[in-house]
């Protein structure tokens, strides 16, 4: 007796945030395509239903073009499908779930008690509650009636597995350990976790199957496979169509900033392979690099942005002077430079050093070209 499922959550469709100056609907378009391959790929391993642990929309108050043509792309699926609605879009009077023309392929939980519907050809209850409004400091699985051991019993629910109290359905480990289930779907943490297991029970996070954030790095998508008594067979998926990425690279043998490029766009490669340009990137440059190399973050965006989809540079390299030569000048810059190093070796501590080698790679700056306010 087993079934199988897929695992997914924190959808967040509707999204009104601007990140780095992408459009938000250029995310939601790509959101709703993470959703269609999910789905079509549950389709294509015959999974029995897809388990939406909640935050499926980021709001309750939905475009209704944009409702319509996510019911549709459930309805197109054909899959069973069930959803507990989360801290985003809790079932309340002015819940999308609320509204008419849902498909009939798609069960929402409507209520913060725990409930189950059946699917008895399966031998299978699935479990499941829903935020009654943005907060449920009350924990869902705290009360878990007794089951029927005959059935697999799978439960979905967004909350926060915590020691502590918290607003967002606190899941103290003891009430995994006693509800008895074969497996708890959860949602609202968007970084995944492994399949864990407490007494008999299996639980796992799937994460957000897309990144919104450089908070929110590494391959995001869902969890899909198997489940039986004393058995989870569940493998991680990836979805996303691009990923956030943080990326520290050493540029100290590049001589300019096309040299610089080349190189950071061939580790990116070598670290990301072929869809290395599909990605975004926050890029930390570090190393040493020559005084007359003058580092420019928007300069480096422009040039990288023929090849990748989106890059933010920070600079973190310092300044390498060739202290033997500057013994022998004795013009403005070398003045410049003696004493921005006198400043750098007494300084009284380690925020005080950092301050005074900006300083220094500021003012090199300055002598050839004017410094941009952000650069301060």
């Amino acid at each position: 007796m087993e079934v199988k499922i897929a695992h997914c959550s924190d959808f967040h469709l509707g999204c009104s945030k601007d990140y780095y100056s992408r459009p938000f609907e250029f995310k939601n378009l790509e959101r709703k395509r993470v959703l269609i391959n999910i789905l079509n790929e549950c389709t294509r391993q015959n999974v029995d239903f897809i388990l939406i642990a909640g935050d499926l929309f980021d709001d309750v108050d939905v475009d209704l073009s944009e409702l319509k043509e996510v019911q549709e792309i459930l309805k197109n699926s054909g899959l069973r499908i069930v959803i507990a609605p989360g801290n985003h879009d809790p079932f309340t009077p002015d819940s999308p779930y609320f509204l008419p023309d849902w498909p009939k392929n798609v069960f929402i939980f409507k209520t913060n008690k725990l409930t189950f519907f059946e699917i008895p050809d399966l031998k299978v209850r699935i479990w499941g509650a829903a935020f009654s409004g943005v907060y449920q400091s009350k924990g869902m699985l705290r009360e878990v009636p007794s089951l029927n051991s005959s059935f697999i019993n799978i439960c979905v629910m967004h909350g926060h597995i915590t020691w502590s109290n918290s607003y967002y359905n606190p899941i103290p480990f003891a009430d995994i350990e006693n509800s008895n289930m074969d497996y708890i779907a959860l949602g609202h943490v968007h970084k995944r976790s492994e399949i864990k297991k407490l007494k008999d029970t299996f639980y796992s996070y799937s994460g957000s199957p897309y990144g919104n954030s450089f908070s929110e790095t590494g391959e995001k998508g869902f969890y899909i496979g198997k489940i039986s008594k004393g058995k989870c067979e569940l493998e991680f998926q990836k979805a996303c169509l691009r990923r956030y990425e943080k990326v520290n690279i050493d540029i100290s043998s590049c001589l300019n900033s096309r040299e610089a490029v080349k190189h950071i766009l061939d580790m990116l490669e070598t670290l990301y392979k072929e869809d290395f340009t599909k990605n975004f990137y926050e890029i930390t440059l570090q190393g040493m690099v020559e005084e007359n190399f003058l580092i420019d973050t928007d300069l480096f965006e422009s040039l990288l942005s023929e090849k990748l989809f989106f890059s933010k540079v920070i600079d973190k390299t310092e300044v390498e002077i060739d202290i033997e030569k500057l013994s022998y000048r004795n013009d403005f810059k070398s003045m410049f430079i003696k004493k921005a190093l006198s400043r750098i070796e007494n300084s009284q501590s380690a925020e005080e050093n950092k301050l005074n080698r900006n300083a220094l790679k500021i003012g090199l700056k300055a002598f050839v070209e004017s410094v941009k306010y952000h650069e301060n």
